[in-house]
């Protein structure tokens, strides 16, 4: 199998072994990854449809897989001793759900605050069935000016894929729209019991 290779812009986890133990991990579970991503040094990806704690294992092996440096939130409650190390190591960052704003504004200044910054994050916002997208990613991305990567798990097919990068154009719900039609193929190929 052949994996897709980062541009030069990209950050890196400079991780040989664990890139190879993942790529070797993938192989043997006949996971293909599919698409790039944009060699920018700064972008938002957003992964859908998110419907499993299955989805956060190949999303890690896809990230060690590719030596991609990037960062994500999850609820704190799993940032516990010990399961709080190996999350943080993986590019976890604990947030609190209760607690409603300035989760925006925390990652838009991160965006700030490093040269090369890749922030993964789910438009659902939860694993449950959603009627609408949370928007935090949208406003995460115009704030600090970088596209968006729309990044699909297809579990029948295990696949991982990245699509075309979007560049908002700051109406919200046309580009969410756009974004929503790029996704529907894979409505039903989310994580399922029988799928894993």
């Amino acid at each position: 199998m052949s994996f897709p290779v980062l541009g030069y812009n990209i950050p890196r986890k400079a991780k040989p072994r664990m890139m190879r133990f993942a790529r070797w991990a993938l192989t043997r579970l006949n996971w293909e990854i599919q698409g790039t991503l944009p060699d920018h040094k700064q972008f938002v990806v957003i992964g859908a449809y998110h419907t499993s704690n299955w989805d956060f294992f190949v999303a890690m092996g896809v990230m060690f897989a590719l030596d991609l440096e990037g960062s994500w939130v999850a609820k704190h409650t799993i940032f516990r001793w010990p399961l709080g190390v190996f999350m943080r190591a993986c590019g976890g960052n604990p947030i609190d759900r209760k607690q409603h704003g300035g989760h925006v504004q925390r990652a838009i200044q991160l965006f700030e605050d490093n040269e090369k910054f890749v922030y993964a994050i789910t438009p659902e916002g939860t694993r449950s069935k959603v009627e609408r997208w949370k928007t935090g990613f949208y406003h995460i991305a115009c704030g600090a000016g970088v596209v968006i990567v729309p990044a699909y798990f297809d579990y029948p097919n295990r696949r991982v894929g990245f699509g075309s990068p979007l560049t908002p154009t700051g109406d919200l719900e046309h580009d969410i729209a756009v974004l929503q039609r790029f996704y529907e193929p894979y409505k039903e190929t989310a994580a399922r019991p029988d799928r894993v």
